[in-house]
């Protein structure tokens, strides 16, 4: 019998513990994305940092694109300016039921539905300047808008 033997019993135990950690901490991750502070994803959204998008302004309004998959966000670093309305154009490349919806509540109200197959247009005035995090309705895929002056 597998559970007989204390040796592969307290191993069995050792691997149940770290594998309780390891989803213990990935779910506490998941929850402070979704509040909107500082978490191990942040880590990976600083590397992308140099490598954000351009602001494309046309006028007074600032657009930013967005691409959508069930895997991620692409790019998801953005930089805009307070107090000009920004233009969020996300395309959908193929979302999941994680990827499908996405909130930021410190920048809006409410969720972005993302539609298949379709470009879904967010607009609105960020008022605050800071790095405000943006991510799916599950927090385990996120970005960052940086609002500057």
């Amino acid at each position: 019998m597998l559970f007989q033997n204390p040796r592969l019993s307290r191993l069995s135990l050792r691997i149940a513990g770290v594998l309780l950690i390891f989803f213990a901490l990935f779910n506490l991750n998941t929850q402070l994305n979704v509040w909107g502070y500082r978490s191990l994803s942040d880590l990976q959204v600083k590397s992308a940092a140099a490598d954000h998008q351009e602001l494309a302004t046309a006028g007074r309004v600032q657009t930013i694109v967005m691409e959508a998959s069930a895997f991620g966000y692409t790019p998801n670093y953005f930089k805009v300016r307070a107090n000009i309305p920004v233009r969020w154009e996300i395309v959908d490349r193929g979302i999941s039921g994680c990827t499908n919806a996405i909130i930021a509540p410190d920048l809006f109200e409410g969720e972005i539905r993302l539609s298949p197959g379709k470009t879904t247009v967010k607009e609105f005035v960020p008022s605050s300047v800071g790095k405000f995090k943006f991510t799916c309705w599950m927090g385990m895929v996120s970005g960052t808008i940086e609002v500057t002056q």
